[in-house]
């Protein structure tokens, strides 16, 4: 069985739990950690509240489309903004939660990573970052590579993100 930060990877249902929900539940879906990830994002943008992974799938489930029998709700912050999603658990590992959020800002658009080739000269590097300033964008990471590029030796790869 493979680990993942939501807490909620099973090889398959358990017999008592599901012989006790089968006639209280409607349908099973699954969500993506992308949208859970996105999920705990929002609920700590917009609601000030940390949620684990178990307890953002239900948020998951509305903002990824999942649930379209509930389009068209009043419309707030996301589409579905009254329908009553349960939050529950604030364990949380912090280190988990700093890649969580980095995913979330992912999924979201907001953190992106490109790799360009750039003259390998005093200023071509600076160049690149200037211009990336220039867009209103901030770099996070950045990483560059002279002796595995396919190009001339005149040039780097640059990796930014």
């Amino acid at each position: 069985m493979e680990h993942n930060f939501i807490g909620l990877a099973v090889p398959k249902v358990g017999g008592n739990a599901l012989a006790t929900s089968q006639g209280l539940v409607d349908s099973l879906i699954t969500v993506s950690e992308e949208s859970t990830a996105l999920s705990i994002l929002r609920l700590i943008e917009m609601e000030k509240a940390v949620v684990e992974g178990g307890g953002a799938v239900g948020l998951a489930a509305l903002i990824s489309g999942k649930l379209p029998e509930l389009k068209g709700k009043k419309r707030i912050y996301i589409e579905y903004s009254r329908v009553v999603s349960i939050l529950s658990g604030g364990n949380i590992d912090t280190t988990v939660l700093g890649r969580v959020i980095e995913r979330g800002l992912a999924v979201d658009g907001r953190l992106v990573r490109v790799e360009v080739v750039v003259s390998d000269r005093p200023g071509g590097i600076a160049e690149l970052t200037t211009r990336i300033a220039q867009m209103g964008a901030s770099i996070k990471d950045i990483f560059h590579e002279r002796a595995w590029i396919a190009t001339d030796v005149f040039s780097v790869r640059v990796r930014v993100s």
